[in-house]
């Protein structure tokens, strides 16, 4: 608090209060020579933002200079108490760092030290990462699956396959359809074409770091998981 008086009589009284944000909220009271104190219209205030000296828990920075703080991943866990990697402080460490719980690092304590782990959003923890076999394994079953269910059933729309049972004779007789028209279309062309495209666009940003226009990308998130 900082009073300020002058010879005329009267007195500006200057309270700076530090909130968590980084913000100083500034009150100003002014006091005329008869002992009338009255607060300075909010309009007419000075507004001053300087970098807070710890940042709380659920918060990050990229440094001890900066006045933005990044609100991290809060996820309640058992009972009433919540967990986040951004454990807060006054020691920024080396790149925001410091904040972070002990195992994590990065933007917003989203990286994991630990390279044989990663970043589960949904948790906010880092988990480890499946062994690559069981991985591989389980991306060839599920392809192994699919690509036999495709032929299976692109045989039967080929054949002469005739379905007894009625509700299985429209869905063959639109399927047939569709392969004619999927013919005289040539779609096989304009379909690898799009795949090509949908590659592109999920690999390209991320490998030479460069924006693609938000028209490409807003179709191609879709597909993504």
């Amino acid at each position: 608090t900082v009073t300020l008086a002058f010879a005329g009589g009267g007195n500006y009284t200057v309270t700076l209060e530090a909130n968590r944000m980084g913000y100083f909220v500034v009150e100003i009271e002014y006091t005329q020579p008869d002992g009338t104190a009255e607060l300075v219209p909010a309009a007419a205030r000075i507004l001053v933002r300087a970098p807070p000296h710890s940042v709380p828990a659920g918060w990050w920075r990229a440094s001890p200079n900066t006045t933005d703080l990044i609100e991290c991943s809060i996820v309640p866990e058992l009972g009433s108490e919540e967990w986040t990697p951004c454990q807060g402080g006054a020691d920024a460490g080396v790149g925001g760092a410091g904040y972070c719980e002990v195992g994590y690092a990065g933007p917003r304590c989203e990286v994991c030290v630990n390279g044989t782990h990663y970043f589960d959003k949904a948790v906010g923890k880092c988990k480890l990462c499946e062994p690559l076999e069981n991985s591989a394994l389980k991306l060839l079953g599920v392809a192994s699956a699919i690509f036999a269910l495709l032929f299976a059933l692109f045989h039967m729309l080929r054949s002469t396959y005739k379905p007894r049972h009625w509700a299985l004779r429209r869905p063959v007789l639109v399927g047939r359809r569709i392969l004619i028209r999927w013919s005289q279309y040539s779609m096989r062309a304009k379909a690898k074409n799009i795949f090509t495209l949908f590659q592109i666009l999920a690999v390209v940003p991320s490998t030479y770091e460069v924006s693609l226009p938000k028209e490409l990308t807003e179709w191609a998130a879709v597909f993504r998981w």
